[in-house]
């Protein structure tokens, strides 16, 4: 198993606003990937609609139903509707998205506008998850 030293990004259940940059830490920064979802669908080439790798899934499964993009928002939802992700039924559904074999970068400054709101049994996250490759997952 080669681990390396990358990071992708997943997205679970959460709405995110136009990406706008304020000014990054003192150095020399290049934006290799940005997102501000313009259009009416996820960008393919970007995003992996789905977790990076199953099981950690929590009590929701993932459908795809539950993400969408219009006016400058991606907008991710969690429901108390039934759904079948991969091979397990759940009685809750998410949206999440991951840049997990599309986009991955060793060391840098990440950035992004987030809402969500409070709610108990919500578990909104902005992952930066190391890239450890088809083989390690299998795929």
């Amino acid at each position: 198993m080669k681990l390396t030293n990358q990071l992708c990004l997943t997205i679970l259940c959460l709405a995110i606003t136009t990406l706008s940059y304020a000014a990054p830490p003192a150095g020399n920064f290049t934006m290799p990937f940005e997102d501000n979802f313009n259009g009416n669908s996820l960008d393919g080439n970007k995003w992996k609609v789905g977790q990076h790798v199953m099981g950690i899934e929590g009590k929701g499964g993932n459908n795809p139903e539950n993400i969408t993009v219009s006016n400058g928002l991606l907008k991710l939802k969690a429901t108390t509707d039934n759904v079948v992700f991969g091979s397990k039924s759940f009685n809750n559904s998410c949206g999440e998205i991951s840049t997990f074999m599309k986009f991955s970068q060793k060391h840098g400054y990440f950035e992004a506008r987030i809402r969500f709101p409070s709610v108990q049994g919500l578990w909104p996250a902005f992952w930066l998850m190391p890239d450890r490759g088809t083989s390690y997952y299998g795929t």
